[in-house]
């Protein structure tokens, strides 16, 4: 079964150092969160040890290749900060990331509250073609197909107090979205095991009924 995880993203001949103190936490992780009895199977370790140092350098990657963060405020003279542009207006932005309940959770567990927060935030985008009217030279040319973009269902994910400790939130939760996708793996192999035993008990079944009756 450790072999899901080693087949998740394919094989890596070059894999980054990572602590081995990280390794081993991140073993006893992967078997926790997928079946347990991997730690009965001998040399669970060594064997589990390929599949979560790869699983470690795409969550590695995965944080590196994150933007620097972009600071959401609203300037004195009303200029907006670029992160604006996602949504539909400055005061939307404002409004919400005074609301955000994860936000505010993370802000309730901290005394004093810091003047930066990190966050990741993610949101779906949706495209609609509109037809419009634009301008060809002092002639004004109706329904014409235009592209109108627009952000929804804003969310934050894993807060911190500065952008280091808020990219190591995202590794962990990277790495245990890995181990869902193993699990949901796992769980299916098993059914599907299940499934043929069920089917060979029954031929054997019906093998032993047509053996009695010649």
């Amino acid at each position: 079964m450790w072999q899901f995880l080693q087949t998740i993203f394919g094989y890596r001949k070059k894999q980054g150092k990572h602590p081995e103190s990280l390794i081993r936490k991140a073993i006893e992780r992967a078997a926790d969160g997928t079946d347990p009895w991997l730690k009965a199977v001998s040399g669970y370790r060594r064997k589990l040890r390929p599949a979560v140092t790869l699983s470690l350098d795409h969550v590695t990657r995965l944080s590196n290749s994150l933007t620097p963060p972009i600071q959401a405020h609203i300037g004195k003279n009303g200029t907006p900060s670029p992160l604006a542009a996602f949504f539909s207006s400055p005061t939307e932005m404002r409004d919400f990331f005074r609301n955000d309940r994860t936000l505010n959770a993370f802000l309730r567990e901290l005394k004093p509250t810091p003047e930066q927060i990190t966050a990741l935030l993610i949101m779906e985008k949706s495209e609609k073609i509109i037809y419009g009217a634009e301008l060809s030279g002092d002639i004004v040319v109706r329904d014409i197909p235009q592209v109108t973009v627009t952000f929804h269902g804003h969310r934050l994910l894993e807060p911190a107090i500065d952008e280091n400790s808020a990219r190591d939130r995202l590794r962990h939760r990277a790495f245990d979205h890995l181990l869902t996708i193993a699990l949901r793996q796992i769980t299916s192999a098993k059914t599907e095991r299940k499934d043929l035993e069920r089917r060979r008990t029954l031929l054997h079944a019906k093998l032993s009924l047509l053996q009695r009756g010649e």
